[in-house]
């Protein structure tokens, strides 16, 4: 008697054929009705389950090429840090620049101020080499009328200038005094101050006694008398001045013409 199992594994693979045939129609239908709100959900669910692993690329390629907002403010807040370092002097610093190919030296001194402690050699109209020798001006600078002094100073640039008598005034007192030779009085101790502020003194302003040049052209006072402009006048053909004096051994504020030749030390405010 032969077995029928043939015969029911063939009436099984009609139902599950029918079966799945069903379920392909089916499905056909519904993507046929619905097949833009499925390819939808199935394309906004692929988004969602990645959305977090694209945030992270995002998210680590601005940290690696785009800095945030914060670093960005940090990387400027510490530019602006190492800036103001730079600036902020406090007495007694020192340094030095190179202006058309002169070393000048500076330093802060107690009054505050960013002065040179070099007499200023920078070539322009209407000043001199004392004796019109260069060998001078490598030593003591050079000899300027009034106006061009203070031309002078702002080719250093950063803001240098010419001193005002205020400017030497507030000096000569920080170091001991001044004697005014309008008044004949003495403002504080100008012996105290001369010593302080020459060459061999310990202030570091290291102040020479470079002479003049007059109105007619004549040098003369080397290693006696050393007078510096101010940028402040006294009047019409006059303007304030320094002066160092060797046989008194003091500091002392006067005027002079103009037109005469002195020294020049230029100035920076901090």
């Amino acid at each position: 008697m032969k077995k029928i199992q043939v015969s029911k594994s063939k009436d099984k693979g009609t139902v599950k054929v029918s079966y799945i045939g069903g379920f392909v129609i089916l499905i056909a239908i519904l993507l046929v009705l619905f097949g833009n709100e499925i390819r939808g959900y199935f394309i906004g669910v692929s988004v969602l389950e990645g959305q977090d692993t694209i945030e992270q690329i995002i998210g680590s390629n601005n940290k690696g090429t785009e800095p945030t907002n914060n670093s960005i403010e940090k990387e400027s807040s510490s530019t602006d840090e190492a800036i103001m370092k730079e600036v902020e002097l406090d007495i007694g610093d020192m340094g030095s620049f190179d202006h058309q190919g002169t070393i000048y030296t500076w330093k802060v001194m107690d009054d505050g101020k960013k002065w040179l402690t070099r007499n200023l050699n920078v070539e322009v109209d209407n000043s001199w080499c004392y004796e019109n020798d260069s060998n001078y001006c490598e030593i003591y600078g050079r000899f300027y009328k009034w106006k061009a002094a203070k031309e002078a100073c702002l080719t250093l640039g950063d803001n240098w200038r010419l001193p005002s008598d205020e400017d030497w005034k507030k000096l000569a007192i920080q170091y001991g005094g001044y004697h005014d030779w309008k008044t004949g009085k003495d403002i504080g101790n100008p012996k105290e101050a001369y010593h302080a502020l020459m060459k061999e003194g310990n202030s570091g302003f290291a102040a020479l006694l470079a002479g003049w040049r007059d109105l007619s052209g004549n040098y003369d006072y080397l290693g006696e008398n050393g007078i510096f402009w101010s940028s402040s006048l006294r009047d019409s053909t006059d303007a304030r001045g320094f002066g160092f004096y060797q046989k008194r051994s003091m500091m002392a504020r006067g005027n002079g013409d103009w037109n005469f030749g002195h020294s020049v030390r230029c100035l920076q405010d901090l």
